[in-house]
């Protein structure tokens, strides 16, 4: 008996690909353990993990409900972790392997390379009686003239008129958010924007909260009308709508048409009872001049309300700043629970921030800009001259929403999504990862439902050798999901033929043919055929698939479906390959009102006749697919162990 297969592709032993994951001991772990979430984490393999660190498999194991001793507390946290260890997503956070990197958020490699280090340690030795501690909350002992002048130090870089530091970018967005709308006001946003963004309206006061299609400007338009429409205040100018959208989108890679989006804005309120909040994270450093951000490169830094940088992505840092006016910075300052019960960040902290901005200023970090610019158009110019990319982006296997008007745009940002297929993502990801090449799968809910992507995140120091092994492996994965297809379909081919052979013969059948069957009827009710008399009956009888006409007229070799004179054959076999094309054999022999009432015995014995024929038909399939060896080689992959699948 056959081992039991996995749900997944099952493409061709010898295909380099399988030969590839097979031969890597990470990857087969992978595939084991790999979770369909959207925060998956590198670990170790189960046979280097230390006992500091356990691997994904170990984390994986059902632990309710636990030893008697363990106090009902802890066995409803392990209840709740189980939950997700049936799906296989619960992560140990254990160490990175070594990988190419094409995952994290060292998009300038400043941190990699050692550089945000160096400006860190040149910060501190001007500073030589820094204390490593904080001081306490903003509005009692925490604040400093460091931090003061470094807010504005940031706030003048990005021309804005004042900045409020934050411990990260999800605590700005949660301030912003709560605090800057007032009752009866309106948020519009982007329905892609940030989980941050989403958490922080949440707890919002505003009356509205009001999503838009993602980048469009029409669903934008229409949106700001019907809250317009929705009160007279909003008319009349005497309620705010706040609209938050990001510069660029971290998940999708593409970049918010600011500036028509505001053109709009004008145009339905021209009171002015609007204001922009754009989170900047992913354009901080990387967009504009010496990565000034997309708004300063649009030269709209005036018709922003707020902008929040965030320090954790190119800069190698952490923390955020608001930038706005000063009524604004008052009022967050004075509002903002995370800035009144928490305490200000260290100076060591701020340091790695002013070191990374002073190496901004200095004009060091635009050749690194310069150099990812060139390294993704490299791998879109790359990914269209594979062979396989026209044919696989043809066939629905992989999309990549930037690849086909690359050559057009002014810049292109570091992130790359390449969209699968549901689950195939997790499929590519390892087999990127068994080139030693680190990118992760992403699903719901960091990405909707259904649009499940590899997210590939270009760096600085990456080198065109590496995006061109990165194109091939890519290639390799396309290449193997269509070789995969043309399997498949070749088989299908080889059932949909036995099965016009069959109905084919039931077609001539004549009625000297039928009243011959009566008496062979106890002969076909074999052991063999597993035919029961009592189950000749439409419910139970197993039909064969619908036959098209489309797929018909593709089987050469095959002649069409004839059908005989009525006095000929039976009336509920008198149907040619019309009737056919658009209902199952089964359905045509079950009209009842078709046969005449005394061949009741006769309606069992054809319905009997055409589940042998199909069962025949099943057995027939090995022996014609045994002449064919590369299709018997498939379907000897198929019963194997070895399954792709996740």
């Amino acid at each position: 008996m056959a081992p039991r297969r996995r749900r997944g592709l099952n493409p061709p032993a010898d295909h380099p690909v399988l030969v590839n994951l097979r031969n890597k001991l990470a990857i087969r772990w992978y595939l084991d353990s790999q979770a369909p979430s959207s925060f998956v984490h590198s670990a170790r393999p189960a046979t280097t993990a230390s006992k500091s660190s356990p691997s994904v498999m170990e984390t994986q194991k059902l632990r309710r409900p636990g030893p008697k001793d363990t106090s009902a507390f802890y066995r409803s946290l392990e209840a709740r972790l189980d939950r997700q260890r049936v799906e296989r997503r619960t992560h140990p956070h254990s160490k990175p392997r070594e990988k190419v990197d094409f995952s994290s958020t060292d998009f300038l490699s400043l941190s990699s390379s050692g550089l945000v280090r160096m400006a860190f340690f040149d910060e501190l030795a001007r500073h030589p009686g820094f204390h490593l501690r904080n001081g306490g909350a903003p509005m009692l002992h925490g604040n400093s003239s460091y931090v003061e002048t470094l807010e504005q130090e940031l706030a003048d870089f990005h021309r804005a008129e004042k900045g409020l530091m934050f411990s990260s970018g999800y605590d700005a967005a949660g301030a912003v958010y709560k605090v800057i709308p007032q009752e009866g006001d309106a948020i519009v946003f982007d329905e892609n924007v940030h989980a941050s963004i989403h958490d922080a309206m949440r707890s919002s006061p505003a009356s509205i909260r009001q999503s838009f299609s993602h980048n469009n400007l029409g669903s934008f338009s229409e949106v700001l009308t019907s809250v317009k429409e929705s009160d007279e205040d909003f008319e009349d100018g005497l309620r705010t709508v706040l609209i938050s959208i990001e510069s660029v989108y971290s998940m999708d890679g593409d970049v918010a048409p600011i500036k028509e989006m505001v053109c709009i804005a004008k145009e339905i309120f021209p009171l002015g009872n609007y204001q922009f909040v754009i989170d900047e994270a992913h354009s901080t450093g990387l967009i504009g001049h010496k990565g000034d951000g997309l708004v300063c490169a649009l030269g709209l830094e005036k018709e922003i309300a707020i902008r929040l940088h965030s320090f954790g992505t190119a800069l190698g840092a952490q923390g955020a700043v608001a930038l706005c006016n000063d009524t604004t910075r008052l009022l967050l300052a004075n509002y903002t629970r995370s800035l009144i019960y928490n305490t200000t960040p260290s100076l060591s902290t701020l340091a790695t921030i002013r070191g990374g901005y002073n190496l901004m200023k200095s004009g060091l970090t635009q050749e690194r800009q310069n150099r990812l610019q060139h390294l993704v158009r490299h791998f879109y110019k790359s990914l269209h001259s594979n062979p396989v990319w026209a044919a696989a982006r043809t066939a629905n296997i992989i999309s990549i929403p930037m690849a086909d008007k690359y050559e057009t745009e002014q810049f292109l940002t570091h992130v790359v999504p390449i969209c699968t297929r549901e689950k195939e993502n997790h499929l590519l990801a390892a087999h990127l990862q068994s080139a030693n090449y680190c990118a992760w799968p992403i699903d719901h809910p960091a990405v909707p439902k259904g649009q499940g992507r590899v997210r590939l995140v270009f760096h600085a120091a990456n080198t065109e050798a590496e995006v061109d092994l990165l194109v091939s492996l890519v290639g390799e994965f396309a290449q193997a999901v269509l070789d995969e297809r043309a399997a498949r379909a070749k088989i299908q081919g080889h059932h949909m033929a036995l099965h016009l052979e069959a109905a084919k013969q039931m077609a001539s059948f004549g009625r000297a043919d039928w009243d011959a069957l009566l008496q062979l009827q106890g002969s076909m009710m074999t052991e063999e055929t597993e035919i029961n008399p009592e189950d000749c009956s439409p419910d139970h009888i197993t039909t064969p698939e619908r036959i098209l006409p489309e797929k018909v007229s593709t089987l050469a070799g095959y002649p069409s479906l004839r059908s005989t004179s009525p006095a000929e054959t039976t009336p509920a076999l008198s149907t040619g390959l019309t009737e056919r094309s658009t209902s199952t054999m089964g359905e045509s022999l079950s009209a009842e009102d078709a046969l005449p009432e005394t061949e009741g015995k006769l309606r069992k014995a054809s319905f009997a006749l055409e589940a042998w024929k199909l069962q025949q038909s099943r057995q027939d399939v090995a022996k014609k697919v045994s002449a064919d060896p590369q299709v018997a080689e498939i379907l000897a992959e198929m019963a194997a162990t070895v399954s792709i699948g996740c």
